[in-house]
């Protein structure tokens, strides 16, 4: 009786261990996919891809604690939303053939790319626009007119 019954806990506990480890495996997977997602976000925005210099802007605001938590872990959000849309698209070999190049397929879907990370990007500054205080949000024209206009001192001489 006792041999059977240590059979089947044993059973039952090797059964469990098996399916949490596959659990833990699933996990593992998708983390990493997220993870290399993010990775790819973070490379293109910091490229400038999608005008990414929020930093600087930002920084002249004086946010607090909260508040630069709450917008790095905006960033990063964003970051991965940027990540996936990148790690799913298609390389170019996708538009050409032997004999030809479809201009029409590649337009639509980079325009699609396009107006997807502009809705990221103005999700991501409304946001942060919610996060201020009144007087940053004052601020914050004053501040961008200030970078907008050392930015065309620095590239528009």
């Amino acid at each position: 009786m006792k041999k059977g019954l240590f059979i089947i806990i044993a059973a039952s506990l090797l059964t469990m261990s098996s399916a949490f480890a596959r659990h833990q495996m699933d996990n593992l997977v998708k983390h990493e996919q997220s993870e290399h997602a993010f990775k790819i976000g973070k490379k293109m925005y910091k490229n400038d891809f999608m005008g990414g210099h929020d930093g600087k802007f930002l920084k002249e605001l004086d946010l607090s604690l909260e508040q630069k938590q709450q917008i790095k872990l905006l960033k990063q959000e964003m970051f991965l939303k940027i990540g996936v849309i990148f790690e799913n698209t298609s390389g170019l070999k996708t538009y050409f053939n032997e004999n030809s190049f479809n201009k029409e397929a590649f337009l639509k879907d980079k325009k699609e790319i396009n107006d997807t990370l502009i809705d990221i990007r103005a999700d991501y500054l409304d946001k942060i626009y919610n996060i201020l205080t009144d007087v940053q949000k004052g601020r914050i024209y004053e501040v961008l007119d200030k970078t907008t206009n050392k930015w065309k001192r620095k590239y528009l001489r």
